[in-house]
């Protein structure tokens, strides 16, 4: 059993207070046959500060009842935190024994300082001592032997309450969502599976048809997908349709199936296939796929784009599906089903021609005309105001659907012919300087500064 060794930098014989010591454990005492060397009275560390010896004849005393346990047999050397040495307390209860593994001892252990029966072998393999430490870990045991550098160690503290870890699990698995799909705009369960591009096609482009629609316009575009974001191929928007002859209702079911019609054919003659897939070249409503045509002695297959309707409902009749129908007129191929069409009767499954031919036309929107003029001619008026001002009737709404698909397939990238004379690039370049504000210089802004401080001290 090694005996306790100094713990102090001082000539032997001398003895140090440190003030300020923590009190780990009261609990804390030394026993009766304790080796003599350097020890603490329970006392002392009580009352917030520790005494430290190096008397090599200096027998132990704790808090227990011993033989030592008189203060006139302490040596003069050592100074006590109290005259008396505190009553008898209850000994703590004993540890229950761990593992009968070899525990390191005081001589393997890294600290040459700690006696045997202090070692985490002494602690817990239940020795017979008169009194046990009773919950005190190891290294804190090791470090009551070394007061000086516990000394500078600030006082354990609550751990404030923005720093503790929180107790819900569930913050820990939260996982933030696209910032589109916490705006509302993306359906990403849909975007996956309209993206997402076979294996075996060799990195081909996947092409999908976008349909949106807005309370003034329609925008159709075919878009693929990439790395770096999507890209759109081409473009068409119901707006453009008044190159066509189409002013008004740019939003209804039969201006919607000219956007679609408009952006196969743009597509196809950006490809040189304008020619070879011509769709259907008049509208009779009929259910009809897209299919090879012969290029050049050999078979082609046509351009294929899936439909993307983003948000929208896709219920029976939508528009949506208009555009769609446009599209795989224009010599597209789409595919779909003929279930939404305006005119599909889901009891006999079968989709009445006359119906959807109705509405490609505008037949719908003209009957709707009629039905007002003859029940409420107010509200006709405030409704169909511009139709009455450029003499669009409801009889010549067929007629001039027909001549816009026809106009369509003429020139597919016609542009809107302005009546005011057209403006050159040095003429919009000044039109733009007029909202712009100047940048000022430095000496112009100190002038500007001046010219205020003057105008303040004119008005005192």
């Amino acid at each position: 059993m090694p005996a306790w060794t100094d713990c102090t930098h001082r000539n032997r014989s001398d003895s140090t207070t440190y003030p300020g010591f923590p009190d780990p454990d009261r609990s804390l005492g030394f026993w009766e046959d304790e080796p003599a060397g350097t020890v603490e009275t329970q006392a002392g560390r009580l009352a917030g500060w520790v005494t430290v010896t190096e008397s090599t004849d200096l027998p132990a005393f704790g808090g227990g009842r011993s033989r030592h346990s008189s203060p006139t047999q302490l040596q003069s050397g050592v100074r006590t935190a109290c005259p008396a040495l505190p009553a008898r307390r209850r000994p703590p209860k004993l540890l229950p024994s761990h593992s009968k593994a070899k525990q390191p001892t005081a001589k393997q252990h890294s600290n040459k300082l700690v006696p045997h029966h202090l070692t985490r072998q002494g602690l817990w393999a239940g020795e017979s001592h008169p009194h046990q430490l009773a919950n005190f870990a190891h290294k804190k045991i090791r470090d009551l032997l070394n007061p000086i550098q516990l000394h500078h160690l600030p006082r354990p503290t609550a751990q404030p309450a923005e720093h503790r870890q929180s107790a819900n699990q569930s913050q820990c698995r939260f996982q933030t969502k696209y910032k589109r799909r916490r705006s509302g705009k993306t359906d990403y369960y849909a975007r996956k599976r309209l993206i997402t591009q076979a294996k075996n096609k060799y990195n081909a482009p996947k092409y999908r048809m976008v349909v949106r629609f807005t309370n003034r316009d329609i925008i159709t575009q075919i878009v693929t997908s990439e790395i770096s974001g999507d890209k759109v191929f081409a473009a068409a928007y119901s707006h453009e349709l008044r190159a066509y002859g189409i002013e008004h209702g740019l939003t209804n079911w039969a201006a919607a199936y000219c956007t679609g019609l408009l952006l196969a054919r743009r597509v196809l003659k950006k490809l040189g296939l304008d020619e070879a897939f011509t769709g259907v070249e008049e509208a009779d409503g009929e259910y009809t796929l897209t299919e090879a045509a012969e290029v050049d002695g050999e078979e082609r297959r046509p351009f294929k784009a899936f439909l993307d309707v983003g948000l929208a409902r896709t219920s029976t009749g939508a528009r949506v599906f208009g555009a769609m129908k446009g599209a795989s007129d224009g010599g597209i191929f789409i595919p779909h089903s003929e279930n939404r069409f305006p005119g599909f009767d889901m009891e006999t499954e079968e989709l009445d021609a006359e119906t959807l031919k109705n509405y490609i036309f505008g037949g719908h929107v003209a009957e709707y005309m009629e039905t007002l003029a003859d029940d409420d001619e107010e509200r006709f008026k405030s409704q169909f105001q511009k139709y009455v001002d450029d003499d669009v009737e409801a009889d010549g709404l067929e007629e001039l659907y027909t001549e816009a698909h026809a106009a369509i397939r003429e020139d597919p990238f016609k542009k809107v012919e302005s009546e005011g004379p057209k403006k050159s690039k040095d003429e919009w370049k000044a039109e733009s300087k007029k909202y712009r504000t100047k940048k000022l210089t430095k000496a112009e802004k100190e002038e500007r500064v001046k010219a205020k401080i003057a105008e303040l001290r004119a008005a005192e």
